[in-house]
């Protein structure tokens, strides 16, 4: 017969008397129990009303099965959640442990082998655990009541009265069983402490002691009697305090053939975050900072501590860009401030098109962090005091040598009801990424990197912002611009400086057709009556590498001209949305542009630019009132042959004004004050 772990009894009225331990007994009429002593005489015994020890729906305990007639012995612990259908079993075996995870509502059970990580799946309905765990007709664990049969189908139990196992005062119950799953026929005696003279360690009331069980299986035309004793040690009502850790099967442990039983989450198409990398084998730490725009095509990365570039860049704090709209990868040292231009290289973020390989082009998010294989949901665990919901699955990955090898995956993500500060503008609403454990099978030693995921932002970041590329144009032409608008938004200014600077960069690169990462240093400067603005327009990077759709980039001179032309016409116009939910349209004052060329010869340099400006539409009448916010919207927006159409902060024929955009609009004052963008306005 297989060696089973018993379970509990739940609360029962039975009748009580004095009935000699060793005897098998079968049920008579009510309140009557027959026993068969050993010297084969029957006797009718009635027994007085007892109270059945009630045993909690949820419990932890560990036990000691000695198994007499084999000389040896077993330990088990079990998990037992009754509320939650499902269990955990852990056999200690001749030094070897063996988890059994069970699960009614998927029917499944995970036999895992922590030794190795080997998982294998079974229908629980199958199992041959299921004698143990129960099986019920609507498929859930046994109740303690019906666990190990007792009280199962109204089967009878003895009140044997006091004695004592183990020197602890108990309570004795016996009923006879016969599993027809083992065929096999068996007398089990529970004892439970005596809570009437016995004082427990723990708060529960009903504590089981031991479960002596006796019988005999049959087989082949022969018995084979046997004898156990489970041993009751540290039983405690409820569960621990992570008790949903508890009932996962562990990290670094993929079950093939585990039923999914919710999806993936979706991740956005921009996004970043810092990452910390515990390496357990190496006993390192390394820190980077990820930006990501799939829309824009741009990636950046900010690296402390040894990484695959130390090798060609040594172990300076890096920034490294990739620009897939001209193929181009820029590594920055931030310590000595030189900068390398290359072709793209090797990273999560590039690559393929699938109809020529031979071009580039930007990873999906869920292509750069691997998270297209075949995950599968785990369960919850609890990660820096944040329940998260966690997916796990088989790749390849790379060593810290860079060599392919076998490895586990999980990505673990907060729930729904956690939510990040961004969490409303975001791009998406899901859960948090707030950690990836990836175990490496390298070569037969495993190796643990743990990923934590800080400051997670699924919005689109300013990559301009997050490394200056003016080290990468050193000796190089480049046309130094100013502008000005008007000094009211001077507040404004000084209250949200990152995203009225991230605005500006966007809109100029959306005016003239050009990276944004074209447009560097954006300055401002407060004058008597207006606020210059100012920035380096850079030029353009020779391509490195074949990138799917490249961006045909003006060059300097083209870029400039072009960017005056908006300005002179009224076209640069910015829209900065900050905490008011009513957007503030800032205007460029059209006659205020001004250039200075550096890194060139300046006669050679004026010249192409006093060539440039004398091309340029004429100014609008209107100009001169548009940077102090008194124009119409038909003056800032109007074009030959267009209706007034605003979009983005720039002028074009993409879709008409609101009606309920007004030239009052452009001004700051007509935002209400209670409102906590607007606050900060005059």
């Amino acid at each position: 017969m297989q060696n089973m772990m018993p379970h509990l009894a739940g609360e029962y009225d039975d009748k009580g008397g004095d009935v000699t331990p060793d005897s098998c007994c079968i049920a008579g009429a009510d309140g009557v129990v027959i026993t068969n002593t050993r010297d084969g005489i029957f006797t009718a015994v009635y027994f007085a009303t007892y109270h059945r020890p009630s045993v909690s729906p949820q419990f932890t305990v560990r036990v000691e099965a000695v198994l007499l007639e084999q000389n040896r012995t077993e330990e088990f612990v079990e998990y037992f959640d009754y509320t939650n259908n499902r269990g955990r079993l852990t056999q200690m075996r001749s030094g070897h442990v063996t988890d059994f995870y069970y699960n009614y509502g998927t029917n499944e059970m995970f036999i895992v082998q922590p030794d190795t990580y080997d998982c294998q799946v079974q229908p629980l309905s199958s199992s041959p655990l299921t004698i143990l765990l129960g099986d019920t007709p609507q498929g859930h664990v046994f109740s303690p009541a019906g666990a190990l049969r007792f009280g199962e189908n109204g089967s009878r139990e003895e009140y044997l009265g006091r004695t004592q196992v183990r020197d602890i005062a108990v309570n004795q119950w016996r009923s006879c069983l016969n599993w027809t799953e083992d065929n096999a026929t068996m007398t089990v005696v529970w004892s439970f402490m005596d809570t009437d003279v016995w004082q427990a360690s723990g708060s529960a009331m009903s504590i089981p002691v031991e479960c002596h069980v006796t019988g005999t299986m049959y087989g082949h035309g022969s018995s084979t009697a046997f004898e156990h004793l489970y041993e009751f040690i540290n039983y405690v009502e409820g569960l621990p305090p992570e008790s949903d850790n508890v009932f996962e099967t562990p990290s670094g442990v993929v079950c093939p053939g585990r039923r999914n039983t919710k999806p993936f989450p979706v991740m956005p198409d921009a996004l970043s975050f810092t990452a910390e990398s515990l390496d357990e084998e190496g006993k390192s730490v390394t820190y980077t900072t990820e930006l990501y725009d799939s829309l824009g095509r741009v990636a950046a990365y900010k690296f402390r501590g040894a990484t695959i570039f130390a090798r060609s860049y040594g172990l300076n704090p890096l920034v490294i860009v990739h620009d897939f709209a001209t193929g181009t990868e820029y590594v920055v040292d931030q310590l000595q401030g030189n900068c390398t231009i290359s072709p793209l290289t090797t990273t999560p973020d590039v690559g393929h098109v699938a109809k020529d390989p031979v071009l580039l082009r930007i990873n999906s998010a869920k292509e750069m962090f691997q998270m297209t294989g075949n995950y599968t949901y785990v369960g919850v665990r609890t990660i820096r005091g944040v329940p998260c919901d966690v997916w796990a699955t088989r790749l390849v990955a790379s060593d810290l040598l860079g060599i392919s090898v076998n490895a586990t995956r999980e990505w673990a993500f907060s729930s729904t009801e956690w939510k990040t500060e961004d969490s409303v503008s975001a791009m998406f609403i899901s859960g948090i990424p707030m950690q990836t454990t990836t175990t490496l099978d390298d070569f037969g030693a495993r190796q643990t990197v743990v990923t934590n995921v800080y400051d997670y932002a699924a919005s689109v970041p300013d990559v301009a912002t997050f490394v200056n590329l003016d080290s990468c144009y050193i000796g190089m032409p480049r046309n130094r611009i100013t502008f000005s608008i008007s000094r009211v938004y001077k507040s404004l200014l000084e209250s949200f400086e990152a995203r009225f600077k991230y605005t500006v960069r966007q809109n100029i690169a959306s005016a003239i057709s050009l990276s944004p990462l074209r447009v560097a240093n954006i300055q401002y400067t407060v004058q008597d009556t207006s606020l210059d603005i100012t920035f380096d327009l850079l030029p353009v990077p020779r391509m490195h590498s074949r990138v799917d759709s490249p961006r045909e980039e003006l060059d300097l001179d083209n870029a400039t001209q072009l960017l005056m032309a908006a300005v002179k016409n009224n076209k640069m116009v910015f829209e900065l949305q900050g905490g008011c939910s009513m957007p503030v349209y800032i205007a460029v004052d059209a006659t205020s542009m001004r250039v200075t060329p550096l890194g060139q010869p300046s006669s050679a340099a004026s010249a192409r630019v006093t060539s440039a400006a004398s091309n340029l539409p004429p100014t609008s009448p209107t100009t001169a009132t548009a940077a102090t916010g008194n124009s119409s919207h038909e003056d800032l927006c109007a074009q030959p042959g267009h209706d007034p159409t605003y979009s983005a902060g720039e002028c074009t024929p993409m879709r008409p004004l609101p009606p309920d955009v007004t030239a009052s609009r452009l001004l700051p004052s007509v935002c209400p004050s209670v409102r906590p963008f607007c606050s900060v306005l005059p």
